[in-house]
């Protein structure tokens, strides 16, 4: 590869190469229900946040650094999603930025960083929240 290209993506050698000075595998992170989308770690995708708890959960990442944790919903017509609605595994994801949209509802663009198993719910109000831990496979080694 030429030395003059760009690097658009780094994408750390280790599985926790990412992880800021005093983070742990296991995390408590705000949580955004995903309807109909698929993320993986690594993948960069637009996400749409309308519900005022989804909303919250993007505003409590970016007051600290800017980590989610996108779980998708079992069910797409449940509009008032609790913990019982979700599966329990789920990507960690960095938000890389935030528009707000003219209808009030949020775009952002986030980066799936690793896949994450669910320990424990840990709030419902005013946002999802759980604490999670991270899964690794043979490719992540």
């Amino acid at each position: 590869m030429p030395d003059d290209l760009p690097i658009l993506f780094d994408f750390p050698n280790s599985p926790e190469a990412h992880l800021g000075e005093g983070q742990s595998a296991e995390r408590e992170l705000p949580i955004v229900p995903l309807i109909n989308t698929v993320l993986f770690p690594h993948m960069l995708t637009p996400l749409f946040v309308g519900r005022e708890r989804s909303v919250a959960a993007v505003e409590d990442a970016m007051e600290h650094d800017r980590t989610i944790l996108a779980i998708a919903q079992r069910e797409q017509d449940t509009e008032d999603v609790g913990s019982s609605d979700l599966f329990t595994i789920g990507v960690e994801a960095h938000i890389q930025r935030v528009l707000k949209m003219p209808d009030g509802s949020t775009s952002i663009v986030v980066q799936g960083r690793r896949r994450m198993r669910v320990r424990d719910f840990t709030a419902e109000r005013p946002m999802l929240r759980a604490t999670a831990t991270p899964i690794y496979s043979e490719d992540d080694k």
